[in-house]
């Protein structure tokens, strides 16, 4: 919202500058009169400058200043009710979107945050029902089978979030995000084989996606595959190299293989570029202390546990 910040006071400051320069050349020097009213006139400038920016000062501040003059704006009463829910404010967060909903019915978003202020105020089966009674509205089904199964994934009702993602991919076969959500799920439910078809399908679809990668990866290494494991979290750090968890994950897999030097580079690395990521020490701590640096090992492990604290 820097915008609404910063261009009413471009506006404001540029007003001010012509209108001292007018009034210094009408009035001159001859008195102080122009200098002083240039001075007053910039003054009221600024003071109005500060009302109209106060208002955004955050994004809060910003959907209310909207709702005061346009109280039928959809998209401030939708922002707000799920600001309003994410800070726990829950029966004004609801109030918000239904009136949001009642101003967009036909909008899939209202309804989505909807259901989930429902959740977190412990009314999940009603969320759920709701958000499924929402699908209709989305543009197409299947993108109305992977919110919901966003909404049971997110409560860690992973059994219906897979039975919802297979839905999805029953509508439409040709998104990726959806391959790889339910292979998530199934990793979640210990049905790693599964996933991994899944994570395989996702990057037919598309083909540079670490994210996929990386849980192929994990779901290999634990089945104990980690030579098997290390190509693919090798291009998932490829393919995002600032991302702290999958070059960790690397780290342990080569550690498992006895690549004890590659596994602390990559660990150190990680630290040089999540210097508060604080699973890197602990898992530099236990490969330093697999070639017997234990000094070092301890003052990793005493940087992890600070961190974490």
């Amino acid at each position: 919202a820097d915008h609404w910040n910063y261009l009413p006071a471009i506006a404001l400051l540029v007003g001010a500058a012509w209108t001292a320069v007018w009034l210094w050349q009408r009035y001159g020097s001859r008195t102080g009169t122009g200098l002083g009213i240039a001075m007053v006139v910039t003054l009221l400038l600024s003071v109005q400058s500060w009302r109209h920016t106060h208002g955004y000062r955050d994004m809060e501040t910003f959907y209310r200043t909207i709702l005061e003059k346009n109280s039928n704006s959809w998209l401030a009463l939708n922002n707000l009710g799920r600001l309003e829910g994410e800070q726990g404010r829950l029966d004004s967060a609801m109030t918000l979107l239904e009136e949001a909903i009642r101003h967009r019915e036909d909008d899939p978003e209202p309804h989505t945050n909807y259901a989930a202020v429902l959740a977190r105020a412990g009314r999940e089966d009603e969320g759920a029902a709701h958000l499924r009674s929402a699908i209709p509205r989305f543009a197409e089904p299947a993108a109305g089978y992977f919110a919901l199964g966003n909404y049971f994934a997110a409560l860690d009702r992973w059994g219906e979030a897979v039975q919802t993602y297979e839905e999805a991919l029953r509508m439409n076969p040709t998104v990726a995000r959806i391959e790889y959500n339910l292979g998530v799920s199934l990793i979640r439910m210990n049905r790693q084989r599964e996933a991994i078809a899944h994570f395989e399908s996702a990057l037919r679809l598309q083909a540079e996606y670490p994210e996929a990668e990386q849980a192929w990866g994990l779901a290999l290494l634990s089945l104990g595959e980690a030579v098997a494991a290390i190509p693919h979290l090798e291009r998932a750090v490829e393919g995002a190299p600032r991302r702290p968890d999958a070059r960790v994950t690397l780290a342990v897999a080569l550690a498992n293989v006895g690549r004890f030097a590659e596994s602390i580079e990559h660990l150190e690395r990680t630290i040089e570029l999540n210097p508060a990521y604080p699973e890197a020490y602990l898992r530099l701590a236990e490969v330093l202390l697999l070639v017997g640096r234990d000094r070092e090992a301890e003052a990793a492990r005493a940087q992890g546990i600070q961190l974490r604290e």
